[in-house]
């Protein structure tokens, strides 16, 4: 939330209270705050006299790379005059041990100034919101003096923006209540959103921060990336679920295409797929090294027609598909996420772009020469029906040319939905209508197949 003027006055008047001077304080602040005097808040309490310490897993502005939600070392318990919390706990999944954590480190005698968002305001900011009930009742069940208590609204913060701010004095070195007893506090409420809550690794950080360090100035996706970089990232740096959803709402901001669309679990997985994939591999370059590899495994077993009158890609993703490694004169690139990518990345318009899925492409009967599909029909949500539709659009004599990888059931995820043996893909392309050509079986992260299809 950062250190606003009311929230430093609110301070200030709670240290008055007591008699107290910011000099020779000994100071705790959960998470590394900014403050509205454009500086770093650490800067201003040293300035101040104040030793402060700042804990935050980031590690960014001095803050000591310490997870809040886990027990802190032994070293720092019982060893300061003030804890503040400013907007940081609401923020860390567990709970119990934060606050536990707030009362540990806290000398007996010393205050812990809290900061928390009220119920029903700042609504998608974090994870948990807090009543007045809950404030008191905390107090009450840890023995905590009650010193100052009040409300900072509209004079930082628009409507639907309060803040509950409440100081306790820690009257006496005693235990922090158990979890049970904490569990029984009400007031606090669980949003479940979980998209700006603190549960990376330090490892993971270290990850990311490599990657940044190696991204082009060109790189197609790095508004996305940029704005993503600060939002904590989901536990060991994983692209799960979780980060998935981070990646769209910030999509959703930075790319106009996206204000009014839904995506389904795939799509957002697709989506990260491709933000991994041009960080790891160089964007553009990197995934036409890719397909030109798939193309050599098509070239070995088949020579493809040179430079047909129309071809077509199914699932080109970001940059194309294989029109960056083959010739055509006429392209029609089809992806269910291109409405998306348009935004990302320059489309090259010579070619004929289509959002939609494999199972449902919008254009005649017999209409291309050559089809590709690497590495996306087992993406699909109905193989069969884009089969179909490959066959349907496909002219007579046509060449359909394909490389999937053959997952086994305990290597399918929320991208891939699709089990594949070279048998049942020959078994299920004969059904269809096609007569299969040749094809291969190569061996990569998973048994690949690359075959060659005629209609």
């Amino acid at each position: 939330m950062g250190i606003t003027k009311s929230l430093e006055e609110y301070e200030k008047n709670v240290l008055n209270s007591l008699g107290w001077k910011y000099r020779g304080l000994k100071w705790c602040e959960f998470g590394n705050q900014g403050s509205y005097r454009n500086k770093i808040a650490k800067k201003i309490y040293e300035e101040r006299g104040v030793l402060h310490t700042s804990m935050d897993l980031n590690g960014r502005d001095g803050a000591l790379p310490i997870d809040l939600g886990q027990p802190v070392p032994s070293i720092y318990v019982n060893q300061f005059d003030v804890v503040t919390n400013y907007g940081t706990i609401e923020h860390i999944n567990n709970q119990f041990e934060t606050f536990k954590n707030v009362h540990d480190m806290c000398k007996e005698g010393g205050i812990m100034i809290h900061v928390f968002p009220l119920l029903g305001n700042w609504l998608k900011h974090c994870r948990y919101h807090y009543s007045e009930k809950f404030v008191t009742k905390l107090a009450s069940v840890c023995d905590y003096c009650v010193i100052k208590h009040t409300i900072l609204d509209e004079l930082d913060y628009q409507m639907r923006k309060n803040m509950i701010a409440i100081t306790y004095i820690k009257k006496k070195n005693s235990r922090f209540v158990t979890r049970e007893e904490f569990s029984r506090i009400e007031g606090i409420v669980d949003s479940g959103d979980c998209r700006k809550t603190r549960n990376y690794t330090t490892k993971g950080r270290i990850k990311i921060n490599r990657l940044y360090d190696k991204i082009e100035p060109n790189f197609p996706f790095i508004k996305i990336f940029k704005k993503l970089y600060h939002i904590a990232f989901s536990k060991g740096s994983k692209w799960n679920g979780e980060y998935a959803l981070q990646i769209i709402e910030s999509a959703k901001k930075n790319f106009p295409s996206m204000e009014n669309i839904n995506l389904t679990p795939y799509q957002k997985y697709e989506l990260i797929y491709w933000i991994e994939n041009g960080i790891k591999r160089k964007g553009r370059e990197g995934n036409k090294m890719e397909l030109g590899e798939y193309l050599d495994k098509i070239s070995s077993i088949y020579e493809l027609p040179e430079n047909p009158e129309h071809a077509m890609d199914v699932g080109c993703g970001p940059y194309g598909g294989v029109s960056l490694v083959y010739n055509a004169k006429h392209w029609t690139l089809v992806d269910v996420l291109n409405n998306v990518y348009k935004d990302m990345v320059k489309r090259d318009p010579r070619f004929i772009y289509l959002a939609c899925a494999g199972e449902d492409v919008s254009v005649t009967d017999n209409s291309f020469d050559v089809i590709f599909s690497t590495n996306a029909l087992d993406h699909t949500e109905d193989r069969m029906k884009c089969e179909n539709e490959i066959y349907r659009t496909l002219k007579p004599d046509g060449i359909f040319a394909l490389v999937v990888h053959c997952r086994t059931k305990e290597q399918l995820n929320e991208g891939h939905k699709q089990v594949f043996t070279p048998e049942l893909l020959l078994k299920e392309f004969s059904s269809i209508g096609f007569s299969p050509i040749n094809y291969i079986i190569y061996q990569t992260k998973f048994k690949t197949f690359a075959g060659v299809f005629k209609k």
